[in-house]
Protein backbone atom coordinates (compact mmCIF):
# COMPACT_ATOMS: atom_id res chain seq x y z
CA UNK A 1 0.00 0.00 0.00
CA UNK A 2 2.29 2.89 -1.41
CA UNK A 3 -0.73 4.95 -1.02
CA UNK A 4 -0.82 5.13 2.92
CA UNK A 5 1.80 7.16 3.60
CA UNK A 6 0.95 10.20 1.22
CA UNK A 7 -3.02 9.34 2.27
CA UNK A 8 -1.22 10.60 6.24
CA UNK A 9 0.09 13.18 4.86
CA UNK A 10 -2.82 14.73 3.15
CA UNK A 11 -4.88 14.08 6.29
CA UNK A 12 -2.03 16.04 8.55
CA UNK A 13 -2.37 18.65 6.12
CA UNK A 14 -6.55 18.86 6.41
CA UNK A 15 -5.48 19.36 10.02
CA UNK A 16 -3.18 21.96 9.69
CA UNK A 17 -6.19 23.67 7.72
CA UNK A 18 -8.75 23.72 9.96
CA UNK A 19 -8.58 25.93 13.26
CA UNK A 20 -7.66 24.92 16.23
CA UNK A 21 -10.29 24.10 18.83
Amino acid sequence: MKWRIPAALLLLLLLSLLPDQ
